[in-house]
């Protein structure tokens, strides 16, 4: 949900014969790959994950009856897996994700380790500083990812949202530092939630059902929550905006644009909004059928009267993925 492996995928079975298929096995998927045939073909081994935040593990899945197994059930994953040619056994290349939190000071250069390695990917999912001081970020844990608070020399760890609710991710803070915006599957799917400073008074602003309401934003007004809304599990997607007392959910840009971004077949994702309050980053993926490349831009929008938005602009940069931010003049973007 928050990383490059985020889409549901099938097996698919497919005849040689006349190129039919059909779904294989009852299970969705994330980060399938290197499917290994035993030689009596009876089935599969292969390398998938059940959910976006566990590790990438071995299954089996028995041919025709489509029974699963899951054969690996480590703390590290898997990238890469191989079979002999007698089937008696599997090579694999094991993966581990080991990540840790800094703080860098811009004026004398000197960075601090605040957080020391673990397996926890720690603000993977979204990283904020508060109004109080406090870092508000995600942690994996227990194949669940939560949002969890500490002072910002990583002391004080304190979970934010309750450790039985879902899965938690993308914060926000509201420009007024009053509030935390974030999106979560507690109920009924992936929607936009909203909640004070200490987690307390949460409300469901986003109540369609769709694959997702993910990344909001909460513009200068304070009242209107921009998000990204996934429309199919191809990553097609959509920005659209709420109230921030909830209510009706509506494209953030004018029917004329939603209209013309349809026709083109591209995605609006990952939105950002200055600290100024007068724009809005986004970047727009397409995907050109005749050359069979995907175009990846950045665009900027203004914004009028706290939370009316303009037509965006032509492409500022080329291939640049989610992880981008706004300097704190809101005049430039800063991106990896």
């Amino acid at each position: 949900v928050y990383g490059d492996d985020s889409s549901e995928s099938r097996i698919l079975r497919v005849s040689l014969r006349d190129k039919a298929h059909r779904a294989f096995g009852e299970k969705n998927w994330i980060a399938l790959g290197s499917f290994s045939w035993l030689p009596d073909k009876s089935g599969f081994y292969f390398l998938a994950k059940a959910s976006a935040q566990e590790p990438k593990q071995i299954w089996f899945l028995s041919f025709p009856d489509g029974e699963v197994r899951q054969i690996t059930s480590d703390s590290s994953g898997y990238a890469m897996m191989s079979m002999s040619a007698d089937g008696a056994t599997i090579a694999a290349a094991k993966s581990d994700i080991i990540s840790s939190l800094w703080t860098f000071n811009p004026q004398n250069r000197e960075m601090t380790q605040i957080v020391s390695e673990n397996r926890m990917m720690q603000g993977a999912g979204g990283l904020k500083h508060l109004s109080d001081g406090r870092i508000l970020l995600t942690r994996n844990q227990d194949n669940r990812v939560n949002l969890w608070t500490m002072s910002d020399d990583g002391r004080g760890e304190k979970i934010w949202t309750a450790a039985d609710e879902g899965n938690n991710v993308h914060p926000a803070l509201s420009p007024d530092g009053k509030f935390i915006v974030f999106s979560s599957n507690r109920q009924d799917g992936w929607h936009i939630w909203k909640a004070d400073l200490d987690g307390k008074n949460l409300v469901q602003l986003t109540r369609q059902q769709t694959l997702g309401d993910f990344r909001p934003q909460v513009l200068a007004d304070n009242k209107t929550v921009i998000f990204e809304r996934r429309l199919d599990n191809l990553m097609k997607a959509r920005l659209m905006k709420v109230s921030i007392e909830g209510g009706e959910e509506q494209p953030a840009f004018d029917e004329s644009q939603t209209a013309a971004q349809a026709a083109s077949a591209s995605s609006d994702m990952f939105p950002n909004a200055s600290p100024d309050g007068r724009r809005i980053a986004f970047t727009t993926h397409s995907f050109d059928s005749k050359n069979l490349t995907f175009h990846h831009a950045l665009k900027v929008a203004e914004i009028k009267d706290g939370a009316n938005i303009a037509a965006p602009r032509e492409a500022k940069a080329e291939n640049v993925g989610w992880n981008y931010r706004w300097s704190k003049d809101g005049k430039n973007l800063l991106y990896l």
